[in-house]
């Protein structure tokens, strides 16, 4: 006759030994990134706001310098981390805002256990603003597309966060930058090892 605790120890061991199996599986299209280039096109809003206060935004391309990332579907897990050179300037005559060092970090398949994020927003965007790494944008995968063949993906959706618009404002004397402020889409092409 098995006792109670042998079937609890059973059924626990089987169940560490099935998530120590999917975890593997689903790491194990995690690759190694080497290189490539991501893209943040401005959104039209952006523009158009940027236009209005006589602020003009360059560096809209960064080099991809490292990382690893999954580029299956974020449903299926797929997302990670890439680490960026370059820097998106935002200025005018008189101030200047500096955002390098751009780092994407994609949660795939995120159970944010309850937080009042939106159901889409699956990372973040941060940046090194005065030598310090700062959470400036929140990523949206609402409508986020990749192709672990070609490792890229298109359609990443960046918004300010709360701190990043805050930054913004005080730089240039201004109350237009609002947390949730649709600054552009991301996307990447990656070479990976």
């Amino acid at each position: 006759m098995t006792s109670m605790k042998t079937k609890v120890a059973t059924v626990a061991s089987t169940a560490a030994l099935a998530v120590t199996g999917l975890a593997a599986t689903a790491q194990a299209d995690t690759v190694k990134v080497t290189g490539g280039e991501t893209e943040l096109k401005l959104s039209k809003s952006a523009k158009e706001a940027l236009e209005a206060l006589e602020l003009t935004a360059e560096g809209t391309a960064y080099e991809v310098k490292g990382g690893a990332y999954d580029f299956a579907p974020i449903d299926e897990g797929g997302g990670g981390v890439l680490k960026h050179k370059g820097a998106l300037t935002i200025e005018n005559d008189e101030a200047k805002v500096k955002l390098k060092g751009f780092q994407i970090d994609l949660a795939g398949d995120l159970d944010d256990g309850g937080t009042d994020r939106a159901k889409d927003d699956q990372g973040v965007l941060t940046a090194k603003i005065g030598g310090e790494q700062t959470e400036v944008g929140r990523l949206n995968t609402r409508r986020y597309e990749s192709d672990e063949k070609k490792s890229s993906f298109s359609g990443l959706r960046v918004s300010l966060t709360k701190e990043a618009a805050k930054a913004l404002n005080k730089t240039f004397d201004v109350k237009d930058f609002k947390e949730g402020f649709k600054l552009g889409k991301l996307s990447n092409q990656s070479e990976v090892k």
